[in-house]
């Protein structure tokens, strides 16, 4: 509702240069680095980067008597993967700016999580958090493959604020199962369901859209 009374200004997205010798060199005009890791990613034994980028135009901190922070920062992030090269330089192979919402009104927590969302054993997690109704947590996860990153897991919690039913979904598109285990934050006991996905081609980041929107298919 706050989103719809106040103004949120459009941005324009860069394109990020194709090769560069470090994160900073990918960095264009105006944005700023706001997280960084290393690690390989595509089984080379070279050491890749996974960085963040946001936009530090101070015209997308919007101003509003109903935020609680205010002005409310609304510059959009780049999540970005650039492969180390045996030249020592750095080569982009992903630039995407909807897997990471842009925050657009009032939010109780920023909807990247860093805990959870890095670098591990040659994949990419990213961790998200959503909050309204119910409390989510979308924990997507990513290996580099023919050219695109492919998710491979997807591990999606919740918590229905009114009812305290909490709902844990785990996809793993591997091996084509995903178990859905539901309980209440009232007692301990849970129930567990696993069923088989119907086989289909690993999906893409870059069709993934925004990440917190992102569900597992439950046959």
């Amino acid at each position: 509702a706050q989103a719809q009374d106040v103004a949120i200004p459009e941005v324009a997205f860069p394109i990020l240069v194709a090769e560069a010798a470090g994160v900073e060199g990918f960095v264009p005009a105006g944005w700023k680095i706001e997280h960084r890791q290393s690690g390989d990613l595509n089984g080379d034994g070279l050491s890749d980067l996974m960085f963040v980028l946001i936009d530090d135009d101070p015209n997308n901190l919007v101003s509003d008597a109903s935020f609680s922070e205010n002005p409310l920062n609304t510059n959009p992030r780049i999540l970005a993967v650039a492969l180390a090269q045996k030249s020592k330089s750095f080569k982009l192979v992903l630039q995407n700016h909807s897997l990471i919402p842009r925050i657009v009104e009032q939010v109780f927590e920023d909807p990247l999580q860093w805990d959870g969302s890095g670098i591990s054993n040659g994949t990419m997690k990213v961790s998200l958090y959503g909050f309204g109704g119910s409390i989510w947590q979308p924990v997507l996860q990513f290996r580099y493959s023919r050219g695109h990153f492919e998710l491979i897991g997807c591990e999606r919690s919740s918590h229905d604020r009114f009812s305290g039913i909490t709902t844990v979904t785990s996809a793993n598109y591997l091996t084509g199962r995903v178990e859905v285990t539901t309980g209440s934050i009232e007692n301990d006991v849970t129930k567990t369901v696993t069923k088989k996905m119907k086989k289909a081609q690993l999906p893409r980041l870059e069709d993934i859209g925004n990440g917190l929107d992102f569900e597992p298919q439950v046959p």
